[in-house]
């Protein structure tokens, strides 16, 4: 029997209403994982959390840290709430100067905490870009080189794992995930999470994030909340707007999945592409996600890089009024006063600048650019941050704010000093990013990109923020510079390289990783 066929007889076995099944993977103890359909009955796993957490707290909230130059007058938050929105260009966004109005829910939560102008995610892949949220290193060192390449490695602990130590409760609602993938439990992002629960869309967000936040109103939590919903192909959910923001468009290129399912010919209707899509483990998902992603990509050219742009901005209009619903919940709930949160993307989108139309496999900015937005006790409204950072920074950032111990593996820094102190200027002269064996270095005046076979870009980023003309041949002095403290970050921390798997690098570009 086919791939196409056990899908079809797995649907029509179960049965499914229009908007198909959701499967969920829920964390039950060490090692264990169970898929569970959706509407599964959550108080027993709640009142188990509730009661783990009540014995961790009678034990206190672990280390505290004080913060250089914070006023007595800073309210530590207790809690925190980190929402990644997978595929987030920060220069699509009204809060960073898009004139589109894509997101309002966002910008209004800007306008009341403080904004970083210059965050660099640490990979344009997935996988290990939230692994370096997470441990604050880099690939080169944490050991996820790229969505499909590498394990993580050495000793470093995860933010979950420091919070759950410190008497928090912790849980995470997540985009795709599952056995297999390279993005969760079996690549080691999963640690620390008591709760590991899975698919989750900002389109429409998981109801049991509410019922879970309603049960900590009165603990301290880590709450960790991520989805795929502007991830390629730019398709919006069927029942959405796809030109919202791009009316006049009558062209070939369709901008929702059930207009993209018949204009292919796909084998399988909308309904049971979001079953696989939400239910379907890894073996199971690349094939069809493969497939989806070649014939997607084979509709475009050049002349519908506009509009595929604009169908990513609706996707980002109706991801953001998602945003806006978990952040209502945050007020309604009574935990506002009380809860640091954290916004923010594990990487960028490309729409051509540099060859490659909805994909996000280089080291440019329109990949590495992402949002981050503070807000919480403490952190002061309607301002701008005009600091180097690195999402790194993250970790250390938010346990500091928290007043628990920041991890020696850390490598990232503290923005507290700017948020709640008496800092300003720059905290750091340089961040670094990897994608298997590519790497790069960036200040505030250059990019040095080196390639896996030795070649170099070099880029003025003041002068061409567009990163379009290589003077690496014109600016010697200033590549072997940047090289150098490449190489140096290299040595220091590098565990592992990537393996320069030309079928790997093959799987990455049929997906649209590469």
């Amino acid at each position: 029997m086919g791939y196409v066929e056990r899908i079809r007889e797995n649907f029509q076995k179960h049965g499914a209403s229009s908007n198909g099944w959701q499967f969920r993977l829920v964390l039950m103890g060490k090692d264990r994982w169970k898929w569970k359909k959706a509407g599964w009955v959550v108080v027993g796993r709640l009142a188990l959390a509730a009661a783990c957490c009540a014995i961790s707290a009678c034990s206190g909230v672990g280390a505290k840290r004080s913060i250089a130059n914070r006023s007595e007058a800073f309210a530590k938050p207790r809690n925190l709430l980190l929402i990644s929105v997978d595929t987030l260009r920060a220069d699509h966004l009204g809060c960073y100067g898009y004139p589109r109005p894509t997101s309002p829910e966002i910008d209004a939560f800007a306008r009341g905490g403080s904004l970083v102008t210059t965050a660099f995610a640490a990979s344009p892949h997935t996988a290990p870009s939230h692994m370096s949220m997470f441990t604050s290193q880099y690939p080169f060192e944490h050991g996820i080189l790229s969505q499909y390449e590498g394990a993580f490695r050495g000793t470093a602990s995860t933010l979950a794992e420091v919070l759950q130590r410190a008497g928090y409760d912790t849980a995470a609602f997540v985009g795709i995930s599952g056995p297999g993938f390279h993005f969760g439990p079996d690549a080691g992002h999963a640690r620390g999470f008591r709760i590991w629960e899975s698919p989750n869309r900002f389109f429409e967000l998981d109801r049991n994030i509410r019922v879970w936040l309603a049960a900590h109103r009165d603990m301290p939590f880590f709450l960790f909340v991520h989805a795929y919903d502007l991830h390629d192909p730019q398709l919006v959910f069927d029942g959405f707007d796809a030109n919202r923001f791009d009316p006049e468009y009558h062209g070939p290129i369709p901008g929702t999945w059930g207009e993209f399912l018949r204009a292919t010919n796909f084998p399988l209707d909308w309904p049971m592409v979001l079953q696989v899509l939400t239910s379907g483990t890894y073996a199971e998902l690349n094939p069809l996600y493969a497939q989806l992603v070649q014939r997607y990509q084979a509709l475009l050219d050049g002349a519908a890089v506009g509009h595929v742009q604009a169908v990513y901005d609706a996707q980002i209009f109706y991801a953001d009024r998602g945003i806006g619903r978990l952040l209502g919940w945050v007020k309604e709930l009574g935990l506002e006063a009380n809860t640091l949160v954290v916004l923010t993307a594990d990487h960028g989108q490309e729409f051509g600048e540099h060859g490659k139309i909805a994909a996000h496999g280089q080291l440019y900015d329109e990949t590495l650019h992402v949002p981050l937005i503070f807000h919480g006790p403490g952190i002061p409204s309607d301002r701008r941050l005009d600091s180097l950072v690195s999402s790194l920074d993250i970790l250390p950032t938010a346990l500091d704010l928290l007043g628990v111990k920041i991890p020696e593996t850390a490598r990232g820094l503290s923005l507290a000093p700017l948020l709640v102190g008496k800092k300003t200027g720059e905290i750091q002269e340089e961040v670094f990013a990897a994608l298997g064996d590519d790497t790069a270095i960036r200040t505030r005046e250059w990019k040095l990109i080196v390639h896996g076979d030795g070649s170099q870009e070099l880029y003025d980023v003041r002068r061409d923020p567009g990163e379009r003309d290589n003077v690496v041949a014109q600016q010697p002095a200033a590549a072997l510079t940047l090289a150098h403290r490449l190489r140096e970050q290299l040595r220091q921390t590098r565990t592992t390289s990537a393996v320069g798997d030309e079928v790997l690098k093959e799987r990455l570009r049929t997906d649209g990783y590469w």
